[in-house]
């Protein structure tokens, strides 16, 4: 199986995007100050308000949300930086 980052990231949509982001403006503005920061993607998951990005590395990920919080200093803006399972999902017992 091959891992083409760049390519998923290029291929992420939400239909829910075209009514969400007009309707919250803060939501909006988190997935564009995202993709300023030139992430492999960056989408609202769901109906929102989550945002994610994708990144290449966790460095990267890591200087997403560095400049994600100083761009949009907000006390209810919560930000990790997780990793993906390379076995998919698990349940831990």
């Amino acid at each position: 199986m091959q891992h083409d980052g760049a390519k998923i990231g290029k291929l992420l949509h939400n239909d829910l995007e075209k009514v969400v982001l007009p309707a919250y403006p803060q939501v909006a503005e988190l997935r564009e100050a995202l993709q300023q920061l030139n992430p492999l993607g960056a989408m609202m998951s769901g109906s929102g308000p989550t945002v994610f990005a994708l990144a290449e590395s966790q460095k990267k990920a890591e200087y997403l949300q560095q400049q994600i919080q100083a761009a949009l200093p907000d006390p209810d803006l919560q930000t990790w930086v997780t990793r993906f399972r390379a076995g998919g999902i698990q349940i831990a017992q």
